[in-house]
């Protein structure tokens, strides 16, 4: 790790912002003072932590931001930032220390622009010698420090070449640990003793409240044997209006079967009814349009007799006007003649008059006449071209138009046929996807069966696992409440046993007092009584079993005076080791008269006795047997005389006087000892039970939690398969909805194409027709238009031929001038006459032609008339055959009418039975909800005072063994006796358990505690150990390095390092020792000036040598050192060198010279540092 570069901007003298690179090896900063050289060092310290602004020669940390000068304002901030290389463990090629302080206090750290902690930097730096106060950094005095510090302060500059700081901080922490462990132990044992105290207070309240759950439980179980029998007869009540009712709930089921029945019949009717009715409607839509069509007929017949009408007036006209145009034609005829005749009188007087003139008049006449001809001829022709022209465009126009019309319906029907294409396409897609939904629907339907089957099962075998578990669940409780009492009862008769509860107080406290000191109990403590003879050894024993047992003779003696000493009253001692009282111990009674062995069992032969001698108990009870009850006793001490004792197993006993000792016996120690063992067989066979209860309990509600999972799935797959199901069905509406539109859309569509395509076939047979008609009158203007030339050309000709002739006979012209006149005059009125004839005769012919047309016309209305009459008669036959079957058909719907009348009725006497029965069911009803209310009201008076959990002493009486009024009374004398029980705390059992498990926690508590007490003193000293091993080290190796490099500096002088307290190497001192050459062994500050300097340098380059660190920062600490120990001092520097970098602020050149780089800082006029760097290398 290498320092790259410093940035500095507002710190101190350094008012802009300076970037200084630092080089490899020895870098010299140089400058006149008070330019900011040791400012510098103080940025490096800041930046990596420094908090002590007097470490900083600072009176306050506000002091580093500069203040400017008299040019320069103050800055709000300093900011300061170093550049590391070779960062171990973190990462990044460089890392980028920042550090900023603003004037209101606040400072931030951050490491690569990411905001830190002060400790995050502190650990990153930690043991690499480049701390804020680490040796690596030297300033300004710090040599005079260390030269007067006291041995404990040399100690840390040990303690930093050793790197035992972190193990310091952990022993601190530790240490504080251990004061708040000590103080949570101390809380905790006060908190125990206060449980303690409270544990004896709280066990005598215990016992009380047990006494009143006694008490309570009695009253508790009378409740419950009256509430039950109550609940049981309440039961028997309801199970009967039960009954009653499902049997009027049966009455109303067949009568709603009836109802259904006739409601079926009722709707078939009325379906019946409907569908004559949809027929009848449908035949009268039928005769409606039929009537419709007919009345259309009706109406095209008389269009059609109107159009054949007007076609004959419009024939008559024609024919009127022929005959007009042929009277005409006469007129003309007739008015030629006399011009003829006329022309042919002046011709004849004109030939008498001049021969030649006539000839010629002839001849002119003759060829204008032709010409006459010719030119009228031209003009009929061009009259008829330009008619025939005229006629020709105007069918020509409308044959476009009919084109043009074509074209547009014939595009009408491709957009039609495509859109057709496309919406059968369309329809088809859509057929396929209804389809593919169908499919759909019925796999949802499939799989939400499947599905709803599956939950159906796991619900059921939940059910089934629920019944079981909650069966498992109450045996278990049984197991514990049992496994409870027996540990209840077992735990008092041990506590009964262990302090001998059944002895005088004074006996009890003695034994309790004296036990392993002598005492060893009791007699009954080492004898031990088959079952069913307890009480019966009991008896034969009496107050023996109370006499005390001791190891001997000394001990019995001892006891005796003891008891005389403290006057505790007196007591019987049996010596364990008895040999003197064989004889003469007997059974008490002081008889030692031979008599008959009684036929009974001796007691001797049943007992099992530990510890003490046999014959100390058989000589206790000598001629003692055993009988089966009194009488037989009796009997038998009458036979065997005096001597004798019988006891018998119920606790009579018949002394050898004939004394007889008998009543009511409670339980005895012996019958305790039994109950104990019993007790304990009893608990391991509960604890058994619990355990496969739990196991069993524990299998069953993993199962239950499998089925649970299984049936979410399940639900959450049929919730799925529900929102397919609407979904698809959504889906398949919206689907066969599109396909009855495209349908719909598509028979528009077929229509429109079929109108379409009548509409074409009616325009191409115009336009053929028209297109025929066209052909014709182009052949007739071909013609015309060669006739046309021909006559023009011939009239051309004529025309010459009469100029020519023209000019012949001018001057014959001239001579008869008035006869000439007169002819051309009737020889004009001729050709007009003949012009006249033959426009009428075209003209006739025209409308010859027109009626013709309209003759065909008529011929077509005619066929037209006759098949709409046809057509007229064929829909009167539909019309009449649909009238008699709408009859017909009314009959039938009059039918359905009263057979829907009739089931209506009989609908109506059902819905009027189905109403009473019902209400009878309800009465029923109402009954029943009375007894259901009365059985709520007494289930919830159960529940209140049980709950759901019953207790597992109570059983169900029987309801006929319950006396009801009986039981009240004496459970209300139990509650009165409830009442004047007194306060109890029934909490008290609880909280005495609560707090005997708290005062076992607290215990563990303790324990927990004084291990971590141990394991934290264990760490400390196991610290103590490592920072012993680092510092001995560390000592060792600084103090043979500090050896060498004194010897370096001083020639034949001798250095050392010594330890003030050896025997404690956690708190010795370190004290330098220099002998210069010549001189004797000395501490360090006895020396000159300039050999406590160097001695120092020694001291702390040793610890740069024997700890390389990254970083060596040295303040003019050469100043004190003249020019020989400066070359010295430089040489070792350039050893540093070697593996550290160093950078030394200095005024002596011999070190400037040793530089690789120089840094130099000046100021300017405005007092702010400026730096210049320069490498001496590269120079």
């Amino acid at each position: 790790m290498r320092i790259k570069a410093l940035e500095i901007a507002g710190f101190k003298s350094f008012y802009l912002k300076t970037k200084i690179d630092f080089s490899e090896g020895i870098t010299a900063i140089v400058g006149p003072n008070g330019c900011g050289k040791s400012n510098i060092l103080d940025a490096i310290r800041w930046v990596i932590g420094e908090h002590n602004p007097r470490q900083l020669r600072a009176g306050g940390m506000e002091d580093v931001i500069s203040n400017g000068s008299a040019e320069l304002k103050p800055l709000g901030m300093a900011d300061v930032s170093l550049v590391l290389e070779g960062v171990e463990g973190f990462g990044f090629e460089e890392v980028r220390i920042r550090r900023k302080l603003y004037r209101s206090g606040e400072s931030e750290y951050s490491i690569n622009g990411v905001k830190c902690r002060l400790k995050d930097i502190t650990e990153m730096l930690l043991d690499t010698g480049m701390g804020a106060r680490a040796y690596s950094i030297v300033e300004q005095g710090q040599i005079e420090s260390f030269i007067m510090s006291k041995p404990e302060e040399k100690r840390k500059f040990i303690e930093e070449v050793a790197g035992i700081e972190k193990y310091k901080l952990r022993r601190k922490e530790t240490r504080s640990r251990i004061e708040s462990t000590k103080e949570n132990l101390t809380r905790v044992l006060d908190m125990k003793r206060e449980v303690s105290d409270r544990i004896e207070e709280v066990a005598l309240q215990a016992k009380r409240a047990r006494e009143y759950e006694e008490l309570t439980g009695r009253a508790r179980s009378l409740e419950f044997d009256i509430l039950s029998a109550k609940l049981a007869n309440s039961e028997g009540r309801r199970k009967t209006l039960l009954e009653k009712k499902r049997g009027a709930e049966q009455v109303v089921f067949s009568a709603e079967a009836g109802k259904e029945e006739k409601q079926e019949s009722l709707q078939s009717a009325r379906e019946r009814n409907s569908v004559s009715g949809r027929e009848l409607g449908s035949l009268e839509r039928e005769i409606y349009e039929l009537r419709a069509q007919r009345k259309e007929n009706e109406y095209r017949g008389a269009s059609i007799e109107r159009e054949i009408a007007g076609i004959s007036g419009y024939v008559e006209n024609i024919e009127a006007e022929i005959e007009s145009l042929g009277r005409e034609i006469s007129d003309m005829e007739a008015k030629s003649s006399r011009a003829e005749r006329q022309s042919g009188e002046l011709k004849s007087s004109r030939l008498s008059a001049s021969e030649e003139i006539l000839r010629e008049e002839q001849n002119l006449a003759a060829l204008k006449s032709e010409w006459e001809r010719s030119k009228k001829e031209l003009e009929e022709t061009g009259n008829h071209l330009s008619d025939v022209m005229t006629r020709r465009s105007s069918i020509g126009s409308t044959v476009g138009a009919f084109s043009k019309e074509l074209e547009e319906l014939s595009e009408k029907k491709d957009t039609l046929d495509g859109e057709l294409s496309a919406l059968e396409v369309e329809k088809l897609e859509y057929e396929q996807k209804l389809a593919s939904l169908l499919r759909r629907e019925g796999e949802i339907k499939s799989e939400f069966t499947s599905s709803a089957k599956e939950k159906e099962e796991v619900d059921s075998r939940l059910y089934d696992l629920r019944v079981e578990h909650e069966k498992k669940l109450g045996e278990l409780r049984s197991f514990e409440g049992r496994k409870k009492d027996c540990a209840s009862r077992m735990e008092a008769l041990n506590r009964i046993q262990s302090n001998y509860e059944w002895l005088p107080e004074a006996t009890r406290k003695f034994v309790l007092e004296r036990k392993q000191r002598g005492v060893l109990g009791v007699v009954s403590d080492f004898v031990s009584v088959p079952r069913s003879y307890e009480r019966a050894v009991e008896a034969a024993f009496g107050e023996k079993l109370n006499w005390i047992v001791v190891e001997g003779s000394t001990e019995a003696v001892a006891a005796v005076e003891l008891l005389r000493e403290f006057d505790a009253g007196r007591g019987t001692f049996i010596p364990a080791t008895d040999r003197f009282a064989q004889n003469g111990a007997g059974n008490g009674n002081g008889s030692g008269n031979a008599h008959a062995k009684p036929d009974a069992e001796s007691l001797n032969s049943l007992l099992d006795v530990k510890v003490i001698e046999k014959a100390l108990v058989d000589s206790m009870l000598q001629e003692v047997y055993v009988t089966s009850d009194l009488r037989e006793a009796i009997n038998l001490k009458t036979h065997t005389g005096n001597g004798a004792c019988f006891a018998t197993l119920e606790g009579d006993y018949v002394d050898s006087h004939g004394a007889i000792t008998g009543g009511k016996s409670s339980a005895g120690v012996f019958e305790r000892k039994r109950e104990i063992g019993e007790l304990e067989e009893q608990t391991q066979i509960l604890s058994a039970d619990v355990a496969e209860s739990e196991a069993a309990c524990k299998a069953l509600r993993e199962e239950m939690d499998t089925l649970e999972c299984r049936r979410a799935e399940v639900e959450e797959l049929l919730r799925r398969c529900e929102i397919s199901s609407v979904e698809n069905v959504k889906d398949r509406s919206s689907v066969e909805a599109r396909i009855e539109e495209l349908g719909m859309r598509i028979e528009s569509l077929g229509a429109q194409r079929e109108d379409l395509e009548r509409k074409l076939g009616s325009k191409n047979r115009t336009v053929e027709e028209m297109g025929s008609l066209i052909e014709q009158l182009d052949a007739q203007r071909g013609a015309l238009e060669s006739k046309y030339g021909e006559i023009e050309k011939r009239v051309l000709e004529f025309a010459e031929e009469e100029n020519a002739l023209q000019e012949r006979i001018t001057k014959l012209r001239i001579d008869n001038a008035g006869v000439l006149e007169r002819e051309r005059a009737l020889e004009y009125e001729i050709s007009e006459a003949e012009r006249i004839k033959a426009v009428i005769n075209e003209k006739l012919a025209l409308r010859k032609k027109d009626i013709e047309l309209k003759n065909r016309e008529g011929e077509a209305l005619a066929l037209s008339k006759r098949e709409s009459e046809e057509e007229f008669e064929k829909i009167s036959r539909d019309l009449g055959l649909r009238e008699e079957s709408f009859g017909e058909l009314r009959e039938k719907v009059s039918r359905c009418a009263e057979e829907l009348e009739r089931s209506e009725q009989e609908f109506e006497a059902a819905s009027a039975e189905l109403s009473s029965s019902r209400e009878r069911l309800a009465s029923a009803q109402a009954q029943l909800e009375r007894a259901e209310d009365e059985f709520k009201y007494l289930s919830e008076q159960y529940d209140a005072a049980f709950g759901e959990e019953l207790p597992d002493t109570f059983e169900k009486p029987d309801p006929s063994s319950v006396s009801i009024p009986e039981g009240e009374r004496e459970l209300k004398g139990l509650r009165r006796r409830v009442e004047n029980f007194g306060p109890v705390n029934l909490l008290a059992p609880e909280e005495h358990e609560q707090l005997e498990e708290r005062n076992s926690f607290l215990q563990r508590q303790t324990d927990d505690l004084a291990r971590a007490l141990d394991y934290l003193e264990s760490a400390i000293r196991k610290l103590d150990r490592e920072s012993i091993s680092r510092f001995r080290e560390a000592f060792e190796t600084v103090n043979k390095k500090f050896s060498e490099t004194f010897a370096k500096l001083f020639e034949n002088g001798e250095a050392r390092l010594e330890l003030t307290n050896p025997a404690n190497m956690l708190e010795t001192g370190v004290e330098v020792m220099i002998r210069p050459g010549g001189k004797r062994f000395q501490p360090i500050n006895l020396l000159s000036g300039g050999e406590k300097a160097l001695s120092a340098i020694a001291v702390i380059i040793s610890a740069c040598l024997v700890k390389p660190v990254p970083f060596v920062f040295l303040d003019e600490i050469d100043a004190a050192l003249d020019e020989v120990n400066t070359v010295r001092f430089n040489k070792i520097l350039s050893e540093i060198s070697t593996h550290s970098q160093v950078a030394v602020i200095t005024h002596n050149r011999t070190t400037m010279h040793e530089a690789h780089a120089l840094i130099g800082i000046t100021t300017d006029g405005t007092a702010a540092s400026r730096v210049v760097s320069v490498k001496l290398d590269a120079a």
